[in-house]
């Protein structure tokens, strides 16, 4: 993909009205998404024509089209990827996005405009990060993503992963730059995946920018470098006599060495702040760690350019927004608010319109708005509404809880208390469930724990984070189980009464509540964990 410089001006343009007037470009914005679909079966089904000529377009659009998940327009999509046009969208796909998350069966339609939207991301980050973009060219990107065309829909488009597609977009400049060439995202076999990845990373000139999804990523990178130096150096020898012979006298592999250019590191920086800690004493020395914002395969809904990593401006100049209220855990607020409606320090979920052709969508994604930028909202990524999601398997509470209490019923564990939290003591993340077992239960914990890991093995992502992705991100769970009395106790010092504690809390630090017996993996080994009081 080129440059398209001479539209940058527009996109600057664009994007600060979208900040300095927020609800008016919304309103535009949805105006422009209606207007071009207002003749697609869909727009004709919800009569897109007679919510345009509305007094309130927003108010009008809100009334007449349904709020929606993938599930809701699945059929419809089936039918484009059979060849069928101007279901959804006006516009032809090119690419059908392949979802990470809870459903990776998730086939999401993306446009041409999708491209212009990477160019004016790329714009508006030029402006407001200079420097960063200096960085760039300066020096090597070291970009980890996946494999960008996986395989083809009956008409013949192309569908993948958006990181890898991410990469192939770059613009030739870009790409010559980069440590990995989008062809080795495609290398299927793991093993062999890593060890491209490793010479790769072994024989770059000055690594300036380090970008992956989960820092477990460069964890298990780095582990394998360090396993395989000997090889590697050999291999690399080969190539580059003068290159092999600077990495032997190393005596080693030393990470401070291959990161000691770092200057960027980009990533997902919501829940991943103790492993970002880690890499940070990794890579030796500071490094600026920003988020490009969050993006999915439905669409982009944040864009980042601040120094502080986890917050964003919501990408208003690119889609449509709504947001409702969670008001407690199993409570949300009665009405879907537009941006300037936001208040800060509230929690919301995010739906979305997009011009490829979702509207209403449910992303499940919560965001919190923290501060004024001009006059929209600085907002914070808050995970996935009832999902837990600590290396991106995205795994349902609901699921989880079946799979817990599924386990329990097969051993016949009746009268139990029990929280799965995260736990990021290793390299690599994983569950932690805290049992309090009866007595008479003594001596199941690692029954359990191997129950409780094959019903989640039953769920896709979890597998597939577990067992398919290279580098590593997610760690297979352990128990950890709990001196009798521990739950009372703890609803006690809490004035919880008779509730019960939550079964799924997205906080490592909720084992301190408790007093622990011992921690185990799923082949009984006693686990050593380092908890601080709290």
């Amino acid at each position: 993909m080129s440059l398209k410089l001479h539209k940058w001006p527009k996109y600057l343009w664009n994007f600060n009205r979208s900040i300095k007037k927020p609800a008016k470009f919304q309103k535009k914005k949805l105006e422009e998404i209606l207007t071009l679909n207002k003749d697609t079966e869909y727009g004709l089904e919800y009569d897109f024509a007679n919510i345009l000529a509305a007094k309130d377009i927003v108010k009008a659009y809100q009334k007449a089209v349904p709020v929606i998940e993938y599930e809701d327009i699945e059929p419809l999509i089936v039918r484009m990827m059979n060849g069928e046009r101007n279901i959804i969208s006006a516009r032809d796909p090119i690419f059908y996005a392949r979802s990470s998350g809870y459903n990776s069966n998730k086939f999401i339609p993306r446009s041409e405009s999708y491209i212009e939207q990477f160019d004016q991301k790329l714009a508006i980050t030029a402006k407001k990060k200079p420097g960063n973009m200096l960085t760039l060219y300066l020096g090597d990107t070291a970009y980890m993503a996946t494999q960008a065309v996986i395989g083809h829909t009956n008409d013949g488009t192309p569908h993948g992963n958006i990181s890898g597609r991410l990469a192939q977009m770059q613009s030739p400049l870009i790409q010559k730059r980069m440590v990995l060439p989008a062809e080795v995202y495609a290398i299927k076999d793991a093993n062999e995946r890593l060890k491209e990845y490793s010479i790769r990373f072994l024989s770059s000139r000055k690594i300036r920018h380090l970008a992956f999804t989960y820092p477990t990523e460069v964890f298990e990178l780095n582990k394998y470098i360090d396993k395989n130096w000997d090889e590697l150096i050999n291999i690399i020898s080969k190539k580059n006599p003068k290159k092999g012979k600077r990495l032997q006298r190393q005596n080693g592999f030393d990470p401070k060495e291959l990161y000691q250019h770092v200057k960027i590191v980009s990533c997902i920086t919501a829940g991943q702040e103790k492993q970002l800690i880690k890499l940070q004493d990794i890579i030796g020395h500071e490094v600026e760690i920003r988020t490009p914002g969050v993006l999915s395969s439905e669409g982009d809904q944040t864009i980042s350019f601040f120094s502080d990593g986890t917050e964003g401006i919501v990408s208003s100049f690119l889609n449509f927004f709504e947001f409702k209220e969670i008001k407690n855990e199993d409570e949300y607020g009665d009405k879907y608010l537009t941006i300037n409606q936001l208040k800060k320090g509230t929690k919301y979920v995010m739906y979305i319109t997009t011009e490829d052709g979702l509207y209403r969508y449910n992303m499940r994604d919560i965001f919190m708005p923290v501060e004024k930028y001009k006059n929209t909202w600085k907002v914070k990524y808050m995970g996935r509404d009832k999902f837990l999601d600590i290396a991106g398997e995205h795994s349902p509470y609901h699921k989880l809880e079946k799979a817990m209490n599924e386990a329990r019923a097969e051993l016949e564990i009746e009268e139990t208390s029990y929280t799965l939290i995260p736990d990021f003591n290793g390299d690599i993340p994983r569950y932690n469930i805290l049992f309090e077992l009866n007595p008479e239960n003594t001596g199941k914990e690692i029954k359990l724990l191997n129950a409780i890991h094959d019903k989640c093995l039953q769920m896709e992502t979890y597998n597939k984070s577990i067992n398919n992705f290279k580098p590593q991100r997610f760690e297979t769970p352990i128990i950890t189980t709990l001196e009798t009395g521990s739950y009372n106790a703890f609803m006690l010092r809490h004035n919880i009464g008779q509730r019960k504690a939550k079964q799924i809390i997205n906080d490592p630090d909720f084992i301190k509540e408790f007093k622990i017996k011992e921690s185990y993996d799923l082949n009984g080994e006693i686990i050593n964990l380092k908890i601080n009081d709290k």
